[in-house]
């Protein structure tokens, strides 16, 4: 039986499916006379290996993470009850930035807004 309605996939559903696919694998594993352990490690390192390659092709997706010059960010307000839009403004140039991930090291450029025109002025709006 199906949880999801109509032609929509939830996320675990996809990697249930994935899963099923790749049974072959551990059958072929076990027929090759391969141990548990090398068997787990050569899934772990797949599973790595997609898994950086997944979060690469996100960052890409993102492109340069551009809003616009300017872009409304919400900012809590003086009483904290409600969330007003403050403006905030783009950097000249995307700005290299490496990220850390349990899958790996990643790469990419992309815009960051400050609250200021200034370059000292925090940021407060980054992409990844």
């Amino acid at each position: 039986m199906s949880m999801t309605t109509g032609d929509e996939l939830s996320k675990s559903d996809v990697f249930v499916k994935l899963a099923v696919m790749l049974f072959p694998l551990a059958e072929e594993a076990v027929r090759q006379g391969m141990t548990m352990k090398e068997f787990v490690r050569g899934l772990l390192g797949g599973l790595l290996c997609t898994g950086k390659r997944m979060i690469d092709q996100f960052l890409i997706a993102q492109r340069d993470g551009g809003l616009g010059q300017t872009a409304a960010h919400p900012a809590a307000s003086s009483d904290d009850q409600t969330i007003e839009p403050r403006k905030v403004h783009r950097s000249s140039a995307p700005v290299a930035r490496s990220l850390r991930t349990v899958f790996g090291e990643h790469e990419f450029s992309a815009y960051v807004y400050r609250e200021g025109e200034d370059r000292r002025s925090p940021i407060v709006r980054r992409p990844g």
